[in-house]
């Protein structure tokens, strides 16, 4: 899966972002940094692939979480930082990445 251009991408994200959605910079965390992506509903799938097959790839042992309400959720530690990555579902038939860490 192709990755959004470096250019778009807040200096030290710990993880690769997929291409194809519209960076969202209205939201915010009160700590640490924040990065979100907003994707067409059809993406969930192949998004969540894309991080489980990453987190393989780089022997990031991170057992994906799944809240009741449809989210997929993932809190690996990715180079000795502690990351928080959601790909959750929006009304419109919309999906948002939302990525934090310190």
């Amino acid at each position: 899966m192709p990755l959004l251009d470096a250019a778009a991408l807040p200096e030290g994200i710990p993880v690769p972002v997929p291409e194809g959605g519209h960076v969202d910079d209205s939201l915010s965390v009160f700590e640490g940094q924040s990065f979100v992506v907003e994707y067409p509903g059809s993406m969930f799938d192949p998004i969540a692939r894309h991080y489980d097959a990453w987190f393989a790839s780089e022997g990031i042992a991170v057992p994906a979480e799944f809240p009741a309400d449809g989210t997929r959720l993932w809190r690996p530690e990715v180079r000795g930082t502690a990351v928080q990555l959601e790909l959750y579902p929006l009304d419109g038939g919309m999906i948002r990445l939302f990525i934090t860490w310190p």
